[in-house]
């Protein structure tokens, strides 16, 4: 195209800031672009890498099988999703500091302040909700569903490289799983050529003796006593040794295996706690995965490993992360009734990040709350009120209260007069092995 120089001296002239602001936003969406983003963000993690706490959060997100989308409705159809993905983000969104089109169908949310971790854990469920609701486009009713990751800064990276390439993991270990939220997902300090041995190794793995189960003390704090212990796996890798679950859940996540991964460390844990004769009373508590509790065969198949292992149901505890209540909530509600029919006992785990409305979880049969571990984190800093609230919360709610993470006597002490139930952590114990467990019950 040819244009004459009165054509060029006619056209809109545009001021240096107006000229940036083009320069900063998607011209698609009408949302900031990466190039924005990263300018704050950089800045952001700077300053919350000064704390100890989190203090900054990002959350990435995209829409599943959108290039299915453009593949067969056309190109146009797809700009409109967009389109109608940034204006939920604009009207709805709230609670986070800036919003981005990274580009394609990723986007990104910046979060910072007190309380990041707490809040990104509402704003992604926002998120997720906002986006799984049809989409009216022309003569098409669009469903799409969202895959988001969460990082933590300083908690996952110190700097914003290191944040996005947590976040990427989180938001692609969700899209593995189908989509959803995936918020703990510890970077591994592997490298890509090791997490590729370990993908290609974890299904084998998951069936064999290479997976271990460790078990860690928990204390009655009325009775100074160890009633219970929690069931936590461990993987004695041939060449890289014993590696811990932030090592490779999110890779067994990934390949599939989680599921396979969680009955296997049920199975052993029941042979293991019931083989303890001089503690019959002794319970054991494990953790369930989101993909596990939507299985329709899970309670039945609980309900016929208790028949094998004549393991008393009542010392048998299944805790699923709060975050896990609001994903199906109809059907998380029906296998947590079954479960506890069989006489089962059901926990929430990190609760506190309010996720999950009071009035749902009272709806379930819930009979303990373990409070996030910043809660007793910020005990160590000489904050009880996140702590004293949630055990009222608790007893108020006719549940126990346990706290995780309980690293010196001083911290103990403070949630005995706070009226807390039981405690862990390695100021107790750490995880031992199942003999030493035996020798720890003994001494």
């Amino acid at each position: 195209m040819n244009l004459s120089s009165s054509e060029i001296g006619s056209a809109p002239q545009l001021d240096g800031a107006e000229l940036q602001d083009l320069a900063w936003r998607d011209h698609l969406t009408g949302l900031p672009n990466r190039a924005k983003f990263n300018e704050q963000f950089e800045a952001a993690c700077a300053l919350a890498a000064q704390t100890p706490d989190p203090a900054g959060a990002l959350i990435l997100f995209d829409l599943n099988k959108f290039k299915e989308v453009n593949d067969s409705l056309g190109h146009e159809t797809g700009d409109l999703l967009l389109q109608g993905v940034a204006h939920r983000l604009r009207t709805e969104l709230a609670d986070c500091d800036l919003f981005a089109r990274f580009g394609g169908d990723e986007f990104a949310v910046l979060i910072t302040g007190e309380n990041a971790a707490g809040r990104a854990d509402v704003v992604a469920e926002k998120i997720f909700d906002l986006l799984t609701q049809p989409f009216e486009i022309e003569n098409y009713r669009l469903v799409i569903n969202v895959s988001v990751g969460i990082a933590l800064c300083p908690r996952d990276a110190t700097d914003a490289r290191g944040l996005k390439t947590h976040a990427d993991e989180a938001m692609y270990a969700a899209k593995a799983q189908g989509g959803g939220i995936v918020r703990d997902c510890p970077a591994t300090g592997l490298s890509l050529t090791t997490k590729a041995q370990l993908l290609s190794e974890l299904p084998s793995a998951a069936v064999t003796e290479s997976l271990l189960v460790h078990y860690q003390p928990k204390l009655d704090l009325r009775t100074s006593r160890i009633t219970g212990v929690e069931a936590l796996v461990r993987w004695d890798h041939p060449e890289l040794g014993m590696l811990q679950p932030k090592d490779f859940i999110q890779l067994a996540e990934v390949c599939g295996v989680l599921d396979q991964l969680t009955r296997t460390v049920t199975e052993r844990s029941l042979l293991d706690v019931s083989a303890f004769d001089s503690r019959p009373d002794l319970s054991v508590t494990i953790n369930l995965s989101n993909r596990l509790i939507q299985d329709r065969d899970f309670s039945a198949w609980v309900a016929r490993l208790l028949a094998e292992t004549g393991f008393t149901p009542q010392l048998l505890r299944f805790e699923l992360n709060e975050r896990h209540l609001t994903h199906s909530p109809d059907r998380t509600q029906k296998v947590l009734q079954e479960l506890h029919d069989l006489g089962i006992g059901i926990g929430v785990d990190n609760f506190g990040i309010g996720c999950a409305s009071l009035d749902f979880v009272y709806q379930l049969p819930i009979d303990e709350l373990s409070m996030q571990t910043e809660f007793v984190s910020a005990i160590d800093n000489g904050d009880e009120t996140l702590a004293k609230a949630l055990i009222d919360l608790g007893h108020t709610l006719g549940v126990k209260v346990s706290a995780k993470g309980v690293e010196s006597a001083e911290t103990l002490e403070t949630l005995r007069s706070l009226g807390c139930d039981s405690a862990q952590g390695f100021c107790i114990s750490p995880p031992l092995p199942i003999e030493g467990l035996a020798q720890y019950l003994l001494g």
